[in-house]
């Protein structure tokens, strides 16, 4: 399957379907990119993987903190995660992907099949965040994922912008 066709069956870039055209890719594509491929192999769904990487709303999507990281000089860790437990503590955080994108309490958003969390963001710290998971959670080093497209690319920190 050509990268066009999967993309294309998995909703990834959708603004760049259609047309004959070469399409030229940024580095926070290529980021993109890899983020799902990452996550694709620990064994989230392709239409998940995706939607974790884009966002519906761009409101929490990875794309925000990707290309946060490559606009300023922010080279501390970013670290984000999913769970598909249905026990999520009813004080949790929770990003609803569906409507604006809205932060809300777990109790207050009704079933969800994933929840997501960003350690850092002044809800939780990693470790809190771990502790109050009910089920299996991952979580991703997401600057430890850029660095390593920027490497392949030859491409150095300063060199970024």
């Amino acid at each position: 399957m050509t990268f066009r066709a999967w993309r294309r069956r998995n909703g990834l870039f959708p603004e760049l379907w259609g047309g004959r055209t070469v399409n030229h890719f940024s580095i926070l594509d290529i980021c993109m990119v890899r983020l799902v491929v990452v996550l694709t192999r620990h064994g989230l769904g392709a239409d998940d993987a995706v939607a974790f990487v884009q966002g519906k709303d761009l409101l929490f999507g990875l794309e925000l903190y990707v290309g946060r990281m490559l606009d300023e000089d922010d080279r501390g860790d970013e670290i984000v995660g999913f769970s598909f437990s249905e026990e999520t503590p009813p004080e949790t955080k929770i990003m609803l992907m569906e409507g604006e994108g809205t932060v809300v309490a777990a109790r207050d958003a009704g079933p969800t099949r994933i929840t997501y969390f960003h350690a850092g963001s002044g809800q939780a710290t990693l470790s809190d965040t771990m502790k109050n998971n009910k089920g299996v959670a991952t979580f991703l080093n997401v600057r430890a994922i850029v660095d390593h497209v920027l490497d392949k690319l030859g491409i150095t920190a300063s060199e970024e912008g």
